[in-house]
């Protein structure tokens, strides 16, 4: 019996694309910083508001780690969880800095944050279950929700870009299954007080909802204080899955070290995941240990310049005409609104996304790129990156003020 394949073309046959892959959205944020970076090879002055990644380097002692770890050898496969040093070490941040007590076993360290939370979804999430995400959110967050055959439900955030407890209860039906929260923020820079994740636990242990604590930028707040929603009691703490890493905090992105806490059950769920896709590099788990364990002051260097660059994004963005900002807590991101100044440099236009007509022209006309409020859920908005150095902030505030007119 022929198989009907046995007749068709070589490509017809070979070359199609899965349904799960159509449907996902390529990451805007990547797609805007190569475009950006196009331009600049192309010999354009662009001022890249793009990226999420710091323009700092990494600290001189994870440096020398990251040496002395290929000189010893250390450059073998390591455990599906990963290595048990930086596993301890991760235990002792998580104690001394979120007051959160887990073992080594209930550590799971990936390639990156955001593997961290695609193996946390895979490993929870079942068809058809509900996962909210309060809106404006991560571009990733609905599309790795989808991939693990979920459904994304989103919880409107209020001034300040808030949710309220309220707004979350009214989204839980008996399919809701997980609850992504987000703070500091990106992209908004909001942080979530210690009043409302105390609201949001009791309503997550009132209905069994689990919760992702995505806490990567938490080494950057500015004027608060961050807090870890499983510290606040062992109920909410037994369903909470906490997202962390270095990436951020010591200017490691190209490291690629996340890492998650968890019950032990949901911890080895993710490692059996884990093993059969790819564990991180043993070189740059052992350059981890040390950016856990060795000399912080460079953290806190960085957090400084940070809060120095906030004040000044702040200040341009809100003295220019028709654009308002609510002025970030924490991470590196500005969220502006652009209603008002869209309409005074292109009146209302119909049938088209604001944000992105924004962005795209203001990259076209100004060679500054920033990405659409859209990717985020928010298409009234786009949001800007202030990792980068201060005159080229200076000059993009020039820049957009020009653009608006």
């Amino acid at each position: 019996m022929s198989n009907k394949l046995d007749s068709l073309p070589i490509s017809d046959a070979s070359m199609g694309i899965s349904k799960r892959a159509e449907a996902v959205r390529e990451s805007e944020t990547i797609a805007i910083d190569a475009k950006a970076k196009r331009l600049l090879k192309e010999g354009f002055e662009v001022i890249n508001f793009s990226i999420g990644e710091p323009d700092i380097g990494t600290p001189n002692n994870v440096k020398a780690k990251t040496i002395e770890a290929v000189r010893k050898d250390i450059t073998k496969y390591s455990p599906a969880a990963g290595r048990l040093d930086l596993r301890e070490a991760i235990a002792k941040k998580l104690k001394d800095d979120n007051s959160l007590d887990y073992p080594p076993e209930g550590i799971i360290v990936s390639s990156g944050a955001k593997q961290s939370l695609y193996s946390a979804i895979m490993a929870t999430i079942n068809p058809g279950d509900e996962v909210m995400i309060p809106r404006p959110y991560w571009v990733s967050y609905p599309e790795q929700v989808k991939l693990c055959g979920g459904v994304p439900v989103f919880a409107d955030t209020g001034e300040g870009f808030m949710p309220s407890a309220e707004s979350i209860r009214q989204k839980i039906t008996r399919r809701t299954r997980m609850l992504i929260l987000n703070s500091p923020n990106n992209p908004t820079g909001m942080v979530y007080g210690e009043k409302l994740l105390k609201e949001i636990a009791k309503i997550a242990v009132e209905n069994g909802i689990l919760v992702i604590s995505d806490e990567i930028y938490e080494k950057f707040i500015y004027g608060s204080k961050h807090r870890s929603i499983a510290s606040l009691g062992s109920d909410i703490k037994e369903l909470t899955i906490t997202i962390n890493g270095v990436s951020k905090s010591h200017s490691m992105t190209g490291y690629r070290i996340g890492y998650a806490a968890a019950s032990s059950e949901i911890v080895k769920a993710m490692a059996r995941i884990q093993s059969h896709t790819s564990g991180p590099s043993s070189i740059s788990q052992y350059a981890a240990v040390e950016a856990l364990s060795g000399n912080k002051d460079s953290v806190e260097r960085t957090r400084k310049i940070f809060e120095r660059r906030r004040d000044m994004i702040a200040k341009g963005l809100s003295s220019i005409p028709g654009i308002r900002l609510a002025k970030p807590l924490g991470a590196f991101y500005a969220f502006p609104d652009i209603t008002e100044a869209f309409a005074r440099r292109f009146g209302r236009l119909q049938g088209q996304s604001m944000s992105r007509t924004f962005a795209e022209k203001l990259l076209d006309d100004q060679k500054v790129a920033t990405i659409a409020g859209e990717a985020f859920g928010d298409d009234r908005c786009i949001r800007l990156s202030y990792a980068l150095p201060e005159d080229k902030i200076d000059e993009g505030m020039a820049r957009i003020s020009r653009f608006v007119g």
